[in-house]
């Protein structure tokens, strides 16, 4: 990540970044938060919009 100062700020300026979570973060989440909601978990659970069909 790019750091600035006020200074350094311009209007319109963008700044982005990006991260891919693996399967070991996702663990270490659910171990952290106690979350094991399907919805959060299991990605074809959650692209069939969170419905047990």
């Amino acid at each position: 990540m790019n750091k600035y100062t006020y200074d350094e700020i311009n209007l319109g300026q963008e700044e982005s970044f990006s991260v891919t979570v693996t399967e070991s973060m996702m663990e270490k989440f659910r171990d952290i938060t106690g979350d094991i909601n399907p919805l959060h978990n299991d990605e074809l659970f959650a692209k069939k919009g969170g419905v047990s069909r």
